[in-house]
């Protein structure tokens, strides 16, 4: 275990520990949920690279995965939660929203039918304990912030994209 004493718990949380809402994103069952979890990370950081300033990814990593551990904490009896998916399923949904037209839609419906098919499961690609409902919370997180930001999906190129294109 990678930072258990940041993990999501339910326990500590209504003992006062508070940050631990913040701290779950960044404890990790392993080495390998860890990779996984910057991997994803650094593909979504490439992706919304044309669409996103750095600093609104950011907020958006961190609104997410402090929205997620809330929902856990508040709307479920999970009992404990370390990593950081749920607030990268919120980045990618926020992000979804940013992209061009089909691929932010086809984006935003592979996330939707993944978080769905993975209420049902309790263990991750790695074989260690998964908390699904932290993807369900992170989406659900993302997908309000699109909305109140303004969903930008377009149906074609960012101004500043298709300036770049013509400049060529």
């Amino acid at each position: 275990m990678i930072a258990e004493s940041w993990s999501f718990s339910r326990e500590a949380i209504a003992a006062g520990e508070w940050w631990r809402l913040a701290g779950a994103n960044a404890a990790h069952l392993s080495w390998g949920h860890l990779g996984g979890n910057l991997v994803v990370f650094a593909a979504a950081l490439q992706l919304l690279r044309p669409f996103a300033r750095a600093g609104a990814v950011l907020w958006v990593l961190a609104a997410c995965g402090i929205a997620s551990t809330a929902g856990l904490y508040l709307g479920t009896s999970l009992d404990w939660y370390a990593g950081a998916s749920g607030a990268l399923y919120g980045l990618l949904a926020w992000g979804a929203t940013r992209l061009p037209m089909p691929a932010g839609a086809w984006l935003l419906l592979l996330l939707a039918i993944n978080v769905a098919l993975d209420q049902g499961r309790t263990t991750s690609w790695l074989g260690e304990p998964l908390a699904p409902q932290s993807h369900y919370w992170g989406l659900a997180c993302g997908l309000v912030l699109a909305i109140s930001t303004g969903w930008r999906t377009a149906i074609g190129p960012p101004a500043r994209m298709a300036s770049r294109i013509n400049a060529t």
